[in-house]
């Protein structure tokens, strides 16, 4: 089969099947499968695939199409212009979390070294990004699940920062000890109803659980930042949390008790995604 008729076929398969953007998604399966990219594709739509190539694309197009997820199946996806490991075990980061990052990045003093804590990182997108874009920051990515953490681990590595490190951590738990005090606390904590978790599309149901369920209300983990990780942050030091689209203005509440400084920030979609706490 011609490179241009398997291409076809994948594409029409995903269609078939009503993966959005599919012909994104396909041009992403052939190239990681076949070794080809769109524009050897465009060029040389007659080179023949050999049999391995046929087997390996369509395979990947069809489990795509049982709705695993293409970042799983390419095993890394990228954020903030960074390549991150990505698997089973571990939440794949999406586009409006970078604004997070951006963000925080307000926040870093240009003149000395900024600390920062990472609260529920699963890979370290967040954190890391921070890292390797802002030499004079000290970023903490606190973890608990061992699979999150093993793509965390992998992603310090892939990213060769040496001013970032992951603790094994539970947020939900008062820490014992910490290494030092931080200048902010940013966090994409679980943060969906636990009733809500059944109704999310299928792709989400592979990824883990934990990183997701946020208790009843959707609270469970802003509770314990608000408990056991606010009275570390630094005087005048700040806290962001990524949130649902209806959960700012409890957040706001919730937070009350120890800021009058507040502000919500809206994402590409004019929603309101992060909560910015300072204290």
């Amino acid at each position: 089969m011609i490179f241009s008729e398997l291409y076809n076929s994948g594409l029409r398969l995903l269609e078939e099947n009503g993966i959005d953007d599919s012909r994104f998604e396909c041009d992403n399966l052939f190239r990681f499968a076949c070794g080809v990219n769109k524009t050897e594709l465009l060029t040389h739509p007659e080179c023949k695939a050999d049999k391995q190539q046929c087997e390996r694309f369509l395979s990947l197009v069809k489990k795509r199409c049982s709705g695993y997820p293409l970042q799983y199946i390419l095993g890394s996806w990228e954020f903030m212009g960074f390549d991150f490991a990505v698997g089973e075990g571990v939440l794949i980061p999406r586009p409006e979390t970078e604004l997070l990052v951006l963000e925080a990045e307000k926040l870093i003093n240009k003149n000395r070294s900024t600390v920062i804590f990472d609260l529920c990182a699963g890979s370290g997108a967040i954190g890391l990004s921070l890292a390797a874009r802002n030499e004079n920051t000290k970023v903490y990515l606190f973890e608990k699940y061992k699979g999150a953490l093993s793509f965390l681990e992998e992603n310090v590595k892939r990213l060769s920062v040496d001013n970032a490190e992951a603790v094994e951590c539970d947020v939900l738990r008062e820490p014992s000890s910490l290494p030092e005090a931080p200048d902010i606390i940013i966090s994409n904590p679980p943060y969906i109803k636990t009733g809500e978790l059944p109704l999310l599309q299928r792709e989400v149901h592979f990824e883990p659980q934990t990183a997701l369920d946020g208790g009843d209300d959707g609270l469970l983990f802003y509770r314990a930042i608000l408990k056991n990780w606010v009275i570390r942050l630094k005087r005048g030091g700040t806290l962001l949390l990524e949130c649902a689209e209806d959960q700012s203005e409890q957040l706001l509440s919730l937070f009350s008790s120890v800021s009058s400084e507040t502000e919500t920030i809206k994402d590409f979609n004019n929603i309101d995604r992060i909560v910015k706490i300072t204290v």
